[in-house]
């Protein structure tokens, strides 16, 4: 029996060490992404998850900026790299379609003279499970791949709002029958306030494909309308020590709203969701948008660097992204909203809590550099109004 157990244990010491051997054989391809500190939690499980698999092509290496510390650094620094022609330390990007736009926007600023050849024309023949992906990135359609879906809603705690309203008109009637009950944040701090300052803004132009090509400088001269109507709701925002107070950051107006001194606010439908599940907001809250235009949302995808060595091997981690395995850990993780079925995924309480949002119907918008002179206008005209 001593002898058998001797026998075992140095054929799994074989194994291990064949293993570790193999791994190391393995090229190592580095995946850089920005976001918030959900975001590299999320890659570090889904990455693990990965580099676990005996068939893959490649070992993964996160490497993660945070964001509000760099993520113009992102940008530069693979740029820069991509002007040096001989840097392999990037291989596979993570960003929203606004984000390859700007990256692009800043290439071509560089004087790149094929500025969107920064980024490889993908081969989706070697992603196979893309045919389960629902979601069609809002820009670059050839070299991204969307991994997740995020997007914008209106949060509202049923216990003061039994019933919402459902329209722009019906919201600002609620607003001034329920003055300061209703924040956003600061657009320049977060997602959220961007996205309702945005919808905002754009619902107001007279043009049916404002939103869908927001970027086009011709849209700041149409701004007008939008500018005021933020204006007038303005006296109706929630105020303290007399005062009209904007939130910081999308965290700021989920506090507002998890404290009660605010019934409603645009919120990310994945921070009210780890919100509602770490009960710093009550079971009352509830999300949804309204019927006549909802909140914008992103499509977050990955793309394949042009200064890359492992293209080949960038594949089969692009196509392990989008796999039910990965998805199942971006819904739990993150509490994202997968791009594939959820019918596909392990039908679990967050599962269930994500299925209502359908990432075939958000809004994306990519409004390009237009965004920053939209934060910049408003910070002059809405913020200043006290």
């Amino acid at each position: 029996m001593k002898k058998a157990l001797l026998f075992v244990l140095a054929i799994a010491a074989v194994l291990s060490v064949c293993s570790t051997v193999l791994a190391a054989d393995l090229p190592t391809i580095n995946f850089w992404t920005t976001g918030s500190q959900n975001v590299q939690d999320v890659f570090a499980e889904v990455i693990k998850a990965y580099n676990a698999k005996e068939d893959r092509a490649a070992n993964v290496e996160l490497q993660f900026i945070l964001s509000g510390t760099g993520e113009t650094s992102m940008r530069s620094r693979y740029i820069a790299a991509y002007k040096a022609g001989n840097s392999t330390d990037f291989d596979i990007l993570g960003e929203n379609g606004m984000g390859f736009l700007q990256i692009v926007q800043e290439a071509e600023q560089e004087g790149i003279e094929n500025p969107e050849g920064i980024f490889v024309d993908l081969d989706f023949s070697k992603i196979p499970n893309l045919e389960n992906v629902k979601m069609v990135p809002c820009i670059y359609p050839e070299k991204l791949v969307p991994y997740r879906g995020t997007t914008v809603v209106f949060d509202y705690d049923s216990a003061f709002v039994p019933e919402p309203p459902q329209t722009w008109d019906e919201l600002v009637e609620w607003m001034k029958a329920n003055p300061g009950r209703f924040v956003y944040n600061d657009p320049d701090t977060g997602g959220a306030g961007s996205s309702f300052v945005t919808a905002a803004i754009y619902r107001m132009i007279d043009d049916p494909d404002a939103f869908k090509n927001a970027s086009d400088p011709k849209y700041q001269e149409m701004w007008d309308a939008g500018f005021e109507w933020l204006a007038e709701i303005h006296p109706y925002i929630y105020s303290s020590g007399g005062h009209v107070q904007y939130a910081v950051k999308n965290q700021g107006s989920l506090d507002l709203l998890g404290q009660g001194e605010v019934w409603m606010t645009p919120a990310w439908a994945d921070g009210t969701l780890t919100a509602l599940e770490n009960k710093t907001l009550p079971e009352t809250v509830k999300m949804y948008q309204l019927s006549d235009l909802s909140l914008t949302g992103s499509d977050v995808d990955m793309a394949v660097c042009a200064t890359s060595q492992h293209v080949d091997e960038a594949y089969d981690f692009l196509n392990f992204v989008i796999s039910p395995e990965a998805q199942q850990i971006f819904v739990e993780v993150m509490k994202a909203v997968p791009v594939i079925d959820t019918s596909l995924l392990e039908q679990t309480a967050s599962v269930e809590a994500v299925s209502l949002l359908n990432p075939a119907d958000f809004n994306i918008v990519s409004t390009g550099a237009n965004d920053a002179l939209l934060k910049e206008r408003w910070a002059e005209e809405i913020a200043t109004l006290n």
